[in-house]
């Protein structure tokens, strides 16, 4: 590290207005400020939720409210300026990215992002970047965010006649990206090709699962159960006839993949609570990078080995005013419930909402639970320091946390359906 003398602000502390006299460096993965006869500091950058500069001086605020500012850094200001900003973006996006992989291809833009209320954001110089998995958008004037290809709605429409190209999500987002000269059809192209790549893989793990289907089937169930999102049971009994029933017969097995006829039984004890289209199947693609969704790791490989299945299920209860989910064939013997609206009976769009959001929820955690879990004080912790940046920029997971009821461990099965009744009559509560 390399450090540049500077003055060190921190608003609402008595201090001088100038601040104390400094030490700055950009460390690998934050920035390293030791101001005079004070506590070193160390911020990861991605912890700074906002970031301003003008007039030589650089204003920071954290995730968790704190303010700070430098100023006095001399000719080393600009350059000082720019590589906070680019790691920092780099770190959000990592972040954000989880364990995604595989950048493709970057393209410059402007663009313009509705939320389902139509409350916009926009820029006119931006970069938007593909993935293995993910679609990223780089605004020059705020931070980065992104959308999974599984949560696209059809498929992205080029206006010829505008020179736009529009992309529709599940939650009723819109992304409209103009100023793309010649490379419109090039961005579509690419990113059918990514989602095309998306099924093929699920069709692959699908096929570890289900060996004796049909290579049709397993095309139809691909693109039925699509990575990444909770599938109604509706939906894949159209793909083929019993083939619910099989699914249920083999994604329920322990983290030696043998079969967990308790898990089992606890899916069709909720299934029992509730009408047969509010009981969803889902599918996620594992990395060996990510491990099982509790932290664990396996041996890197070819292709197969690499990337295995993680099932899980989710039911919704909309009389008690519930969703429940759990994987189905991993480590953490579990069910968690959340409530679906504050009080009240929900609506079926209110419950086909909240089925998606926590989908959304599930996948941009790389289904570690334990976040759901945690507590603000523990969130502080460096544990849970990449999950911080979800935490902040998705509302989505922000609004599951707030709604998780609790979970029912699998330690007895009178237990837990102890435990299960307990939570449903909590959701339940006005």
């Amino acid at each position: 590290m390399e450090f540049h003398a500077a003055r060190w602000e921190t608003p609402g502390t008595g201090q001088e207005a100038q601040g104390v006299p400094c030490r700055v460096a950009l460390a690998e993965d934050g920035l390293v400020v030791l101001p005079e006869g004070r506590e070193e500091v160390y911020l990861y950058y991605s912890d700074i939720d906002r970031l301003e500069e003008g007039d030589y001086r650089v204003g920071l605020r954290t995730w968790d409210g704190r303010e700070f500012a430098l100023r006095h850094l001399g000719s080393y200001y600009g350059q000082f300026v720019r590589d906070l900003q680019d790691r920092r973006k780099a770190q959000l996006v990592r972040n954000l990215l989880m364990a995604d992989e595989g950048f493709r291809k970057d393209f410059s833009c402007a663009y313009r992002l509705e939320d389902a209320g139509r409350v916009a954001s926009e820029d006119d110089a931006a970069r938007v970047a593909l993935y293995r998995n993910t679609l990223v958008v780089f605004p020059e004037q705020a931070d980065p965010f992104n959308f999974a290809y599984c949560d696209l709605e059809g498929t992205a429409a080029f206006d010829e006649a505008a020179y736009t190209l529009t992309l529709r999500f599940d939650l009723g987002e819109k992304l409209t990206l103009t100023r793309m000269g010649t490379r419109f059809r090039e961005l579509q192209d690419e990113l059918t090709r990514a989602v095309d790549e998306m099924y093929e893989r699920s069709a692959r793990l699908l096929a570890s699962t289900l060996p004796e289907t049909s290579e049709g089937t397993l095309f139809r169930l691909a693109r039925a159960l699509r990575m990444g999102k909770a599938t109604s049971r509706a939906r894949l009994e159209a793909v083929a006839p019993n083939l619910w029933a099989h699914l249920l017969e083999v994604i329920f097995v322990d983290e030696a993949g043998q079969p967990s006829p308790v898990r089992r039984r606890a899916f069709e004890w909720l299934a029992s609570r509730t009408r047969p289209e509010l009981t969803y199947l889902g599918l996620r693609e594992v990395g060996a990078a990510e491990g099982s969704a509790d932290g664990g790791g396996e041996e890197e490989g070819d292709e197969g080995a690499r990337h295995r299945p993680l099932y899980w299920f989710l039911v919704a209860l909309p009389e008690h005013n519930a969703l429940a989910s759990e994987v189905t064939n991993e480590s953490g013997h579990a069910t968690y419930f959340f409530r679906i609206v504050d009080e009240g009976r929900p609506t079926p769009d209110q419950v086909e909402r909240r089925v998606r959001e926590l989908s959304r929820a599930l996948q941009a955690l790389n289904f570690r639970r334990e976040v759901i879990l945690a507590s603000d004080e523990e969130m502080a912790s460096e544990r849970f320091l990449r999950y911080r940046v979800a935490l902040r920029k998705l509302p989505y997971l922000r609004e599951v946390r707030r709604l998780f009821a609790g979970r029912a461990i699998h330690r007895t099965e009178a237990g837990w359906e102890k435990r299960a009744e307990e939570l449903l009559a909590v959701t339940a509560a006005p």
